[in-house]
């Protein structure tokens, strides 16, 4: 599967990975259409959106003429997979941005000797409607319930790994941290270079009081590229233990690897406000709403320059 996303991520997706569509009132949308190497449209492909600041994803699946939408979602970070019955999968990264118009995501398929999953038999809309019930019970925190829908899904249609992703959470939230990781686990095994799942085994280990094993997988995930969610989770965890400088670092590594984003900013000027840095706090508050100004951070950043002016 990793092989897959690394052929075709950049020559079968035609996405300018810097932006997606948006929409007013701070949220986006996304469209598209997906066909297969003669230009025929693919009915029935699926599209997950896997929001990289939340645990939260967003599928729907292309209607017959190939054409697909996503309304409501997010400014920030989305990965972004599409598959079909007989073609291969194709993966990508991209900023969805509010308050703009962009390129929509058209995609062509090539086919494959082996089917990576089917979905043949199963109506798309009984999809659809599975996941709303499941993010729906999610959404009530009915968290045992929402696993089972979750599962029962991934049961008909295993290809759909990212479900793991709300799995993964709802263990999460109901104090679960075992069954948390045992999911993760479980999409690392189809995607192996999912940096959202790493992420989610540190915090389960955190949460079950391993920091060390939590910090041990971040620091060997950070030793192999460059990944802006684990470098800011360690910016967290030494947020979390008074270690100020440490954290800062590994803040500005995740700045260093996204520059758009507003979450690894706040924290760094959290940070030197708490060492006593007035000016460098202010700075880095000033960049949140400069760069990130549509993100709840920016809304945060401000009110904590207001505090910080008085």
């Amino acid at each position: 599967m990793r092989s897959v996303h690394r052929l075709f991520c950049a020559a079968l997706l035609v996405l300018h990975a810097t932006s997606l569509f948006a929409q007013s009132a701070g949220l986006a949308r996304v469209s598209g259409s997906v066909v297969d190497a003669e230009g025929k449209s693919v009915r029935g492909a699926t599209i997950t959106l896997e929001n990289a600041d939340a645990d939260r994803t967003a599928t729907t699946t292309t209607d017959e003429r190939g054409r697909f939408a996503l309304l409501g979602l997010r400014p920030g970070m989305w990965h972004v997979t599409i598959i079909a019955p007989g073609y291969e999968m194709v993966a990508v990264d991209g900023v969805l941005r509010a308050g703009g118009s962009n390129p929509p995501i058209n995609t062509i398929l090539r086919p494959v000797g082996m089917v990576l999953g089917s979905l043949s038999g199963l109506q798309v809309r009984d999809i659809q409607a599975d996941l709303a019930t499941a993010d729906a019970l999610f959404d009530q925190e009915r968290w045992d319930e929402a696993i089972a829908f979750y599962r029962s899904i991934l049961s008909k249609a295993p290809v759909l790994t990212h479900i793991n992703l709300q799995v993964g959470a709802a263990y999460r939230r109901k104090g679960d941290p075992a069954g948390a990781i045992e999911a993760y686990n479980e999409l690392l095994k189809a995607e192996p270079g999912n940096e959202k799942a790493t992420v989610g085994i540190a915090l389960a280990k955190a949460q079950a009081g391993d920091k060390k094993g939590a910090q041990d997988v971040l620091v060997n995930a950070a030793n192999e590229g460059t990944y802006r969610e684990v470098f800011f989770t360690l910016g967290e965890l030494s947020f979390e233990d008074g270690r100020m400088d440490d954290a800062m670092s590994w803040y500005r590594k995740a700045v260093d690897a996204d520059a758009s984003w507003g979450k690894p900013l706040y924290k760094l000027g959290l940070s030197a406000a708490k060492k006593g840095e007035p000016a460098a706090a202010r700075d880095f508050l000033a960049r949140v709403m400069a760069v990130d100004p549509t993100s709840p951070e920016a809304a945060l950043a401000k009110a904590a320059v207001d505090q910080l002016t008085r």
